[in-house]
């Protein structure tokens, strides 16, 4: 229910915040959910939304993608080496 209302937090902020808020509550929501792969998809959305089609550009597309992609598969293999004790 948690990451079904954070998912919903997201999807609001991508249309209607500016893109460092959304950037900031994937990296959030990457950290707090085991396997956020919704944060890779929001940031597909960011790039499509902000990149440009030009070659020139060295912040194309994939400037957030990637990043997001390495976060969630960083954060499942930290999280797999840390214990929590409760």
């Amino acid at each position: 229910m948690k990451r079904i209302f954070c998912d919903v937090v997201l999807l609001a902020l991508l249309f209607y915040c500016p893109w460092y808020l959304a950037a900031a509550a994937i990296f959030a929501f990457a950290v707090i959910f085991p396997g956020y792969w919704e944060g890779v998809v929001a940031a597909l959305i960011i790039d499509s939304f902000y990149s440009v089609s030009s070659l020139s550009f060295k912040g194309g597309f994939g400037m957030f993608t990637l990043p997001a992609m390495v976060l969630v598969y960083l954060s499942g293999i930290i999280r797999s080496k840390i214990r929590i004790f409760a």
